[in-house]
C-alpha cells in the first residue's frame, strides 16, 4: 500500500516528477528562500546612491544582490560597458565596497549569524 505524501504529513509545492510525485518539498523551498533572502540589508552607495542588498556571513564573505541593473545605476559599471568590457567580471566598485565597509563599521550590517534579530529580512515574492 502506498501512503500519499500528504498523509505522511509532508507538504509539497512545485511541479511533479514523471511518476506523479511532488518534486520539491516545502521545507526545501523555505531553505532556498532563507539562503537567498535572509539577513539581506539595504545599503546605498555613498558616491552614486545605487542601492544593493548585502549579507555578511563573515568578515571575509560579503554577498551583494543588485536591486537594479548595475550598468544603468553605477557609473563604474557604466564605464566598463562603454569600454566594451564584461560587467560580469566586476566584483563591485571601490565606492560601493567602501560604503558597505562603513555600514558594517557602523553596525548597520551584522557579521555572521549573531544578533540578526534587528535586521530587516527581504521577503521573496513569487516571480521575482
Amino acid at each position: 500500500m502506498t501512503v500519499s505524501t500528504e498523509a505522511q504529513g509532508m507538504a509539497f509545492t512545485g511541479g511533479r516528477t514523471t511518476f506523479g510525485e511532488p518534486d520539491v518539498r516545502a521545507d526545501t523551498l523555505a531553505d532556498r528562500a532563507e539562503f537567498l533572502t535572509a539577513r539581506l540589508t539595504p545599503v546605498s552607495c555613498r558616491s552614486c546612491g545605487t542601492e544593493v542588498l548585502v549579507r555578511k556571513n563573515s568578515e571575509q564573505h560579503t554577498s551583494i544582490q543588485w536591486t537594479s541593473d548595475p550598468a544603468s545605476s553605477c557609473p563604474r559599471y557604466a564605464d566598463e560597458v562603454a569600454r566594451g568590457g564584461n560587467t560580469a567580471l566586476l566584483d563591485t566598485c571601490i565606492e560601493l565596497s567602501e560604503s558597505i565597509a562603513t555600514a558594517v563599521a557602523e553596525g548597520a550590517i551584522p557579521v555572521g549569524r549573531e544578533d540578526c534579530s534587528q535586521v530587516r529580512t527581504v521577503q521573496h515574492e513569487e516571480g521575482t
